[in-house]
């Protein structure tokens, strides 16, 4: 268990890490001509890594049950991860695909257009659409097996979920300004109405 929460902690840390403005100049201004694929390869690396997480997580689980399983909770927590996985995908694809993995910058050799502040599908509801869909599936998958493992997989992933908001909200209100900070006095962070 120790190894897999080390994974997943490894897995938000280079996120965090290669997600910065400050990395990302680093690399712009010293490597400028492989530049391009940053963006490709951070994906790729991080998809790779989430992938053995996931692998880990289901051939090496130890089942030491938290509370007993109940069929209802199985199907409720089903339901939310179902959910919480189209949740992500619909956001992502808000985005466009092609620039949330780095494909576009692939295939432009010039640099791509200054990304403008759009709010558009669930954007309007929540600032952070996709981590709105994984805080339903992590909190879907602990009904769904309510172990320690799951638990304490969650528990990592929540903590980070509240850090990757703040880091991205700092890096929003220094790329947006005014707008940004105007939205988000208007629409709440992750659930709607809520919080």
């Amino acid at each position: 268990m120790l190894y897999l929460l080390f994974l997943l902690i490894l897995f938000y840390a280079t996120h965090s890490f290669f997600a910065s403005t400050r990395i990302k100049g680093i690399f712009k201004n010293y490597f400028p001509a492989l530049f391009k694929f940053y963006r490709f390869f951070y994906s790729a690396f991080s998809i790779i890594l989430l992938g053995y997480i996931g692998w880990r997580f289901y051939v090496h689980h130890e089942f030491h049950f938290i509370f007993k399983q109940q069929i209802i909770l199985h199907y409720a927590g089903t339901g939310m991860m179902f959910l919480g996985l189209i949740l992500v995908l619909w956001s992502v694809f808000n985005y466009s695909i092609t620039e949330f993995l780095g494909i576009d910058r692939l295939m432009f050799r010039e640099n791509p257009a200054p990304a403008k502040f759009i709010v558009r599908g669930m954007n309007q509801y929540v600032r952070h659409p996709i981590y709105t869909g994984l805080l339903l599936f992590f909190l879907g998958l602990l009904l769904w097996l309510p172990t320690l493992m799951t638990l304490m997989v969650v528990l990592i992933s929540l903590i980070y979920l509240d850090i990757g908001m703040r880091l991205e909200e700092k890096k929003l209100v220094a790329e947006f300004g005014e707008q940004y900070r105007n939205y988000q006095k208007e629409v709440k962070k992750v659930i709607p109405f809520l919080y």
